[in-house]
C-alpha cells in the first residue's frame, strides 16, 4: 500500500536501544498505580488511536483500535476480567484509516455504539453504525471540502444532538459536521486555522473555556508553537482563533481541570524540548503559564484525567522513543512524577476506562510498532472497611466502578467516594443510605437497578458527583469526629444521565447505576 510515512515513525537504533536499557532501572520499580499486560490486534497493522465503550451490552467495556497501515480496526471485546478477544473490521478504500483521534457515539437512538472517523482515500468522514454485537455495518460517508485525520464528537449546535469536529492537517482547517437527527449528518463549514496557527497532527481537545454555556476548541500550532482558541458563540459558529505562544515545537494538546477550581485548562505536547506545559484557564477564555512537566524522548500520547481516584487530574504521556508510558499524578501543589510503566514499541494514543469495572481507573495504549495494546491494570486495592456488590445499570462505558479513596474512620474529613465508567463531564448523585438491596432492584419501575433499599432506610443522604472528561467522578463524605460511629454500616451507590454521545442505558430515562460499595466506618 503506497501510503504517507508517517510523522512518528519506529525506532530502531543502538541509541534507542542504550536509552532503553538505561531506563529499566527506573521502570523496574514498584509500579504504585498499574499492572501491565499486552493484547493482540487479530491482524491489524500501525495502531495509532485508540477508543473504549462497551460495545456488545453485556456491561463489559471493550476497546477498539485504528490500524493506519491495513485500512481496518480492531473491536478488542472484553469480558469483565481482563481479557479480550479481537476481530477485524474493514474501512477500506473509498474509506481508509488514519493517524488521529476517532470516536465510538451513539448516532441515531438505538442505544448502540456506533464508530465515525476520518478517512485516507477522499476526503470524508466514514459512519459505522454498530450492530449491539461488537461489529459495524458497512461505512457510510459525509463528504468534505478537504481531507481530515481526526474526528471528535460535541453538541457545538446545542440541539441537543451530537456534531463532529474534524481537524485537516494539509489545509489548516477545521470541519464541522452537524446532525441532523436519525443518524443523518451534514457538513456544515470550514473554521479557519491559518498561519500564525496551523493544524498539527496531533489531537485537539473540546471544552467550555469560558464557561457560557457553549462549546469552545483548542489546538496546539504548527507555523507558531504554542496553541490557539476558538471560542464558540452557539449554533456552531466560532470566533477568530487567539494565539498562545509556548515552547518550540508543539504537537498535541489535552483539556481538563489541572488545578482543581471548575474552571477548564489546557496540557500542551512540546516535542521539541520534550515536556508538557500546563496553561491554566481563568474563566474567560485565556490562560496562564504553569510549571512545566518534563518527559523523556519522542513524548507522543497526551492525555489528562484522574487515574489514581483522588478527584484531582492526572497527567498521562506516551513516551515513542522509549516505549514507555509516563503518570504525573496531580496534587494540591503541582504534579508528581509516577513510575515508567513498559508499553509495546512506539506507543501513540490512550483510552482511560475501568475494564473490570472495581472502581479503580485502568488504560489502554495502542503501539503501532508492535501492532498491540497495552492495558494498564489499576491494581490500587480497595480500602479496609469497603467492598464491593451488585452489577448496577450499565450504559455505553459498560458497568460503573465505585471505590474509595482511603479507609473510612472517624475524623476523616477527606473520605470520599470515586466512580469509573460514568458519562463524562456531568453532575451524578451519590446515594447513601443504611439498607442494602444486595440483588438490586428497580422501585420506580424506571429501567435502572438500585443497590440501596431506600424505603427500608432509616438514614438516606444524597451528594453530589462530578465526573471529569473520562467519566472518572468523585464525591466527598466527610466522616466526622465521632467515636461511636465506628462499626456502623452503610451503603453508597452512584446514579447518573447519559450524555447525548452516550444514550445506550435500558432505562428510558437514560439513567446508568453503579455497583453497591458497603462502608464499614473502622
Amino acid at each position: 500500500m503506497n501510503r504517507r510515512k508517517s510523522s512518528r515513525r519506529i525506532v530502531s537504533s543502538l541509541l534507542g536501544a542504550a536509552l532503553a536499557l538505561a531506563s529499566m532501572s527506573v521502570a523496574s520499580r514498584a509500579q504504585s498505580l498499574f499492572s501491565t499486560s499486552n493484547v493482540g490486534l487479530g491482524g491489524g497493522t500501525a495502531p495509532n488511536a485508540i477508543a473504549s465503550g462497551d460495545l456488545n451490552g453485556d456491561g463489559n467495556l471493550d476497546y477498539v483500535t485504528e490500524n493506519y497501515l491495513t485500512d481496518n480496526f480492531t473491536v478488542l471485546l472484553g469480558d469483565g476480567a481482563g481479557n479480550f478477544t479481537p476481530s477485524l473490521v474493514g474501512f477500506a478504500s473509498p474509506f481508509g484509516t488514519q493517524t488521529s483521534s476517532f470516536v465510538l457515539i451513539e448516532t441515531s437512538g438505538d442505544k448502540m455504539l456506533d464508530l465515525v472517523a476520518s478517512t485516507f482515500y477522499n476526503p470524508a468522514i466514514g459512519i459505522m453504525k454498530g450492530t449491539g454485537t461488537g461489529a459495524f455495518n458497512a461505512p457510510t460517508g459525509v463528504n468534505l471540502p478537504v481531507t481530515t485525520i481526526g474526528v471528535q464528537a460535541a453538541d457545538f449546535t446545542g440541539d441537543g444532538r451530537a456534531d463532529m469536529l474534524a481537524n485537516s492537517y494539509s489545509n489548516d482547517e477545521f470541519e464541522l459536521v452537524t446532525a441532523l437527527g436519525g443518524g443523518s449528518f451534514s457538513y456544515t463549514s470550514s473554521i479557519s486555522f491559518a498561519s500564525p496557527f496551523g493544524t498539527v497532527l496531533g489531537t485537539f481537545g473540546i471544552a467550555d473555556f469560558n464557561l457560557d454555556g457553549k462549546l469552545d476548541f483548542a489546538s496546539a500550532t504548527f507555523y507558531t508553537a504554542g496553541f490557539g482558541v476558538l471560542l464558540g458563540s452557539g449554533g456552531g459558529a466560532f470566533g477568530s482563533p487567539t494565539l498562545f505562544v509556548s515552547g518550540s515545537s508543539t504537537d498535541a494538546l489535552a483539556t481538563g481541570d489541572l488545578n482543581s477550581d471548575g474552571i477548564p485548562d489546557v496540557a500542551l505536547l512540546d516535542t521539541g524540548v520534550e515536556l508538557v506545559r500546563p496553561w491554566l484557564g481563568d474563566g474567560t477564555g485565556s490562560f496562564l503559564a504553569g510549571s512545566t512537566l518534563k518527559t523523556r524522548p519522542n513524548p507522543f500520547g497526551l492525555a489528562v484525567g484522574d487515574v489514581s481516584g483522588d478527584g484531582r487530574a492526572d497527567v498521562v504521556i506516551t513516551e515513542s522513543f522509549t516505549d514507555k508510558v509516563r503518570v504525573y499524578v496531580g496534587t494540591a501543589s503541582g504534579f508528581a512524577p509516577t513510575d515508567l510503566y513498559i508499553a509495546g514499541n512506539d506507543p501513540q494514543l490512550i483510552a482511560f476506562g475501568d475494564f473490570d469495572s472495581d472502581g479503580h481507573m485502568d488504560l489502554a495504549v495502542a503501539n503501532v510498532g508492535s501492532n498491540n495494546v497495552t492495558l494498564l491494570h489499576g491494581t490500587t486495592a480497595t480500602p479496609t472497611g469497603c467492598s464491593l456488590y451488585g452489577t448496577g445499570t450499565s450504559g455505553a462505558s459498560g458497568r460503573l466502578g465505585i471505590n474509595a479513596n482511603q479507609t473510612p474512620a472517624p475524623n476523616t474529613p477527606t473520605f470520599a467516594v470515586s466512580q469509573t465508567n460514568a458519562p463524562a463531564d456531568k453532575i451524578g448523585l451519590l446515594l447513601i443510605a443504611n439498607v442494602q438491596d444486595l440483588a438490586g432492584s428497580d422501585p420506580l419501575g424506571a429501567g435502572f437497578l438500585l443497590h440501596v433499599n431506600l424505603a427500608a432506610s432509616s438514614f438516606f443522604l444524597g451528594l453530589n458527583f462530578d465526573s471529569d472528561g473520562h467519566g472518572a467522578g468523585i464525591a466527598g463524605v466527610p466522616i466526622p469526629n465521632n467515636p461511636s460511629l465506628s462499626g456502623v454500616t452503610v451503603f453508597a451507590q452512584g446514579l447518573w444521565l447519559e450524555t447525548i454521545t452516550e444514550t445506550c442505558s435500558p432505562s428510558p430515562f437514560g439513567v446508568v447505576t453503579s455497583k453497591g460499595l458497603s462502608i464499614t466506618i473502622q
